[in-house]
């Protein structure tokens, strides 16, 4: 009896943390305004949307050139996200951190710094 117990106890925690991941996820959700800082071309002003469908992530960052660029492999790690885009040939990376529910500090390439803020409506 105990070892059925046990074995249902770990299925609830089990299903609890893959519905708690999809709910993390979702707090990266929006339109964010962000500045990457110190390019070979300056500091540069973007916009970010992230959507989430089907569990599924995808977004656009559009430069202030009115270039868009198509976000892909999004991961979700707590309050960190990664994801990637391809700018004339090259894949780069990105990483944000939250720091709070309306701001995120990361990095492009692991080299230019980003801080962003949630966009008002």
């Amino acid at each position: 009896m105990k070892k059925i117990l046990v074995l249902i106890i770990g299925c609830l925690i089990s299903v609890a943390s893959v519905f708690a991941s999809d709910v993390d996820g979702e707090k990266f959700v929006g339109t964010w305004d962000f500045e990457i800082f110190d390019t070979p071309n300056g500091d540069t002003k973007n916009v970010l949307i992230i959507h989430l469908k089907d569990d599924k992530f995808s977004g656009v960052m559009k430069g202030v050139d009115g270039q868009d660029f198509e976000l892909y492999n999004f991961s979700v790690d707590g309050d960190e996200m990664t994801f990637f885009f391809t700018a004339q040939g090259h894949e780069v990376d990105v990483v944000i951190e939250l720091q709070s529910n309306n701001e995120f500090e990361g990095y492009l390439k692991d080299m230019f710094e980003v801080v962003g803020s949630r966009a008002k409506e």
